[in-house]
């Protein structure tokens, strides 16, 4: 990545009807988990990562419509098995360091 380049991600949220872009000039470990309101854990899905909380079916977030869209677009046989709950964003592979 450049210098003064922003690290762009795509915030989907549990029950929102769209998604918004929120830009980061590096993200950390911290904004991650703010994002999605705990630990973390990624699903790659080719040149996106889906970053989505590790424990959101224990603690019984709402289900995310627009995150298992999102899958079922990147990657159908994963779809199948899939189910995500809470607050997600997209991230390119390349900008995870």
């Amino acid at each position: 990545m450049k210098k003064n380049e922003n690290v762009e991600v795509i915030v989907l949220e549990a029950g929102a009807d769209g998604g918004f872009i929120q830009n980061y000039p590096e993200i950390t470990l911290q904004d991650m988990q703010d994002i999605v309101g705990g630990f973390i854990e990624f699903i790659y899905l080719g040149d996106d990562v889906m970053v989505v909380n590790e424990e959101g079916l224990l603690l019984n977030k709402p289900y995310n419509h627009l995150a298992n869209e999102f899958i079922k677009k990147k990657s159908p046989q994963m779809s199948e098995h899939t189910f995500i709950v809470g607050d997600v964003f997209i991230i390119k592979n390349k900008d995870l360091k």
